[in-house]
């Protein structure tokens, strides 16, 4: 016999007629084991369960939670994470997706998090499976079910796409901001060395004599190299797209546009400027 909505009342009519009473006690018991399945289901918290959670009756075992976490390592990203899904809020408010209310409940949550995160005082849950899980749960903390459409039209592959291109663009700036700083250093020395001259070597002997300022600046012009290169690299237009659907084997319709781009990588944290490279005639 199969439980249904009706269930209650056909007990209660076989108690009073005294005929099926076994039949639906033995449906009821069922009914009520059904709900009570369902009440524990329903009181158990969705913070103590992952994203993929909604396949399965219970939470994963901590030690795979343990296993498959990523957050220790991918927290790092929480800067590039922020600006694309302020790409992606003002995208979505441009279609349609999202009302202009919503946006900007949404858009301040966004900025807040970048606060939080910046303070250090962001909280981690324990289900925060890696950076973008725990950004994504606190947005919609803050700013309610139009925070949980900061998901609408993109996976995390997406977003890990996106968020390792503009990390890398960032992190090759601080790069190149330091290969320029050594490239400082090194054309200072080779100043205060004058006329010193010290041997050349090849093969292990000693070969034609070098002056000192020559050899540092040897090491000057090929860091040159690589920082011209890097700074190509950085401000290449492909290293400014967003990767969305790219990861899933289709197209996504929606893209943000290319001033959403630029200004939420403009409002993103840490974002230092790329410094021309040295190079001297």
């Amino acid at each position: 016999m199969i439980a249904g909505p009706g269930e209650q009342g056909g007990q209660d009519e076989g108690d009073e007629q005294g005929g099926h009473g076994g039949q639906d006690e033995q449906g009821g018991q069922r009914s009520a084991s059904s709900e009570e399945s369902g009440d524990r289901a329903a009181k158990k918290p969705a913070e103590g369960r992952p994203l993929w959670h909604g396949r399965f009756r219970e939470g994963p075992s901590e030690d795979l939670l343990a296993f498959t976490v990523s957050l220790p390592y991918d927290r790092r990203l929480a800067v590039d994470d922020l600006a694309g899904s302020r790409a992606h809020v003002a995208m979505l408010a441009r279609v349609g997706l999202l009302t202009e209310e919503e946006h900007a409940l949404v858009a301040a949550a966004l900025t807040q998090v970048g606060d939080e995160l910046g303070s250090g005082a962001f909280a981690f849950a324990p289900t925060d499976e890696d950076i973008h899980t725990a950004i994504e749960r606190r947005v919609t903390e803050l700013a309610g079910p139009p925070g949980a459409k900061l998901h609408t039209g993109r996976s995390r592959n997406d977003q890990v796409a996106l968020d390792l291109r503009l990390y890398l663009r960032r992190e090759g700036r601080d790069q190149i901001e330091r290969l320029v700083a050594l490239q400082e250093v090194l054309v200072r020395r080779a100043e205060e060395a004058g006329d010193a001259y010290l041997p050349g070597y090849t093969h292990l002997q000693r070969a034609q004599p070098v002056l000192l300022a020559h050899h540092l600046l040897a090491h000057f012009w090929a860091l040159a190299r690589t920082s011209i290169a890097g700074t190509t690299r950085s401000r290449a237009p492909t290293s400014h797209r967003s990767a969305q659907g790219r990861s899933r084997g289709r197209a996504c319709p929606w893209t943000p546009s290319r001033s959403e781009q630029i200004s939420a990588s403009r409002t993103s944290s840490r974002t230092p400027s790329t410094p021309s490279p040295i190079v001297t005639s």
